[in-house]
């Protein structure tokens, strides 16, 4: 049992420095490469930002929200939009730049990753098979992703 706890406290350890390491990589990519983004673009992902937060964090439909508390959602969360925004430029840019989108190869790799775990149960697997036939195009986005983030690790400079 204390074998599997550490297991469990060093996994959680290690995909928490990932997750900072991640987030400094998006703070410095923001930070040097500073354009402004097409407004309507902004207002929409801040809208549809806004419509999950309401959904999933209150119990309340976005369109029960007063003016005032509308406003208020939509200033706290436009700078995590923008944000969020500006490093999905930058990271496909990188990605075409550099050649590092994912492949046919890759997606079919991650899938086998996938269907291992699913040890041998055929309904789990007809499930995976499933999710990964309808969100390729996701799934592929952010296999280049994580190439871009790999790549952009192995060349950083630290201080």
């Amino acid at each position: 049992l204390k074998a599997k706890v550490k297991e469990s406290l060093d996994a959680e350890a290690k995909q928490n420095a990932r997750r900072a390491e991640t987030a400094e990589i998006e703070d410095h990519l923001v930070k040097m490469n500073h354009f402004d983004l097409p407004q309507s673009l902004v207002d929409e992902y801040t809208e549809s930002s806004l419509r999950n937060f309401v959904t999933s964090m209150t119990r309340m439909k976005p369109e029960q929200l007063t003016a005032e508390q509308r406003k208020s959602f939509e200033e706290r969360i436009r700078p995590s939009v923008e944000k969020d925004l500006r490093v999905g430029y930058i990271i496909h840019a990188i990605a075409k730049k550099e050649n590092l989108e994912a492949t046919e190869a890759d997606w079919k790799a991650e899938l086998d990753k996938s269907l291992a775990s699913s040890n041998g149960n055929k309904a789990e697997e007809k499930k995976i098979k499933t999710f990964f036939d309808e969100r390729k195009a996701h799934i592929m986005a952010t296999l280049s992703e994580r190439k871009v983030f790999d790549f952009l690790k192995e060349q950083a400079v630290t201080k």
